[in-house]
């Protein structure tokens, strides 16, 4: 599920430099803390908290 995650933002950051007039990457900079945009810092910051939010749901969903 983390891989998962990581793979989806990176995918809807890819979408927003190419197409950043369609705005379909907003869900993510209002969901992950301390994105500011279409930085390199903000895609390395956003990977991790996509593999560490899907690792913990993972794990939960595992458990259940």
């Amino acid at each position: 599920m983390a891989v998962f995650t990581a793979v989806s933002f990176l995918l809807c950051m890819a979408l927003g430099f190419v197409a950043p007039e369609w705005g379909l990457h907003r869900p993510w900079l209002q969901f992950y803390l301390g994105l500011t945009g279409f930085d390199l810092w903000s895609v390395v910051l956003g990977t991790a908290q996509s593999l560490i939010f899907g690792g913990y749901a993972g794990a939960l969903l595992g458990t259940i």
